[in-house]
Order: structure tokens, then C-alpha cells, then sequence
């Protein structure tokens, strides 16, 4: 895996998310430090470095959205949108 963040790092110089469940998310705890983490789980994630969590959908005016979190504060969400 850690050859695989490597190989991406030299393509892009944008962020990086590691997306999936706890489980896998823990296999990677040493890896790539900067890399945001996406947690897919059922309940609110007890993953430390979160910084989205996805669970489930909602639906509204008849579409189905998935539901993601971003686990941050509000500042912290202003400024990754600059």
C-alpha cells in the first residue's frame, strides 16, 4: 500500500483521502500521516483522525444521497474549502 500512496503522490498534488471501514483504516494507521481519513461504518466512528464519516442514505424529493459527515470543526471545513 505504501507503494501504491507513492506512486499516486507523484501524479497529483492534491489531498489525499484513504477511504474504508474502521478495520481497514487501522491496518493503515502508519501511513501517509497527511492522507485525510473517510470512515465507512454504522455508527459514528471511534477511528482517531477522522475526518469524514459515511453511513447509510438519505433520501429527499425522491433521490438518494449518501450521507457523509465531515468530522471537523467549522473552521477547519472553511478553510479546506480555500
Amino acid at each position: 500500500m505504501q507503494a501504491f500512496i507513492v506512486e499516486l503522490r507523484r501524479y497529483t498534488t492534491r489531498p489525499l483521502v484513504l477511504m474504508g471501514s474502521p478495520t481497514a483504516l487501522g491496518e493503515l494507521k502508519g501511513l501517509d500521516r497527511s492522507a485525510k481519513r473517510w470512515v465507512i461504518s454504522g455508527g459514528r466512528p471511534r477511528f482517531d483522525g477522522a475526518a469524514f464519516w459515511q453511513d447509510g442514505t438519505l433520501t429527499a424529493a425522491g433521490t438518494a444521497y449518501t450521507a457523509v459527515a465531515f468530522m471537523g470543526s467549522k473552521q477547519a471545513l472553511k478553510a479546506a474549502g480555500e
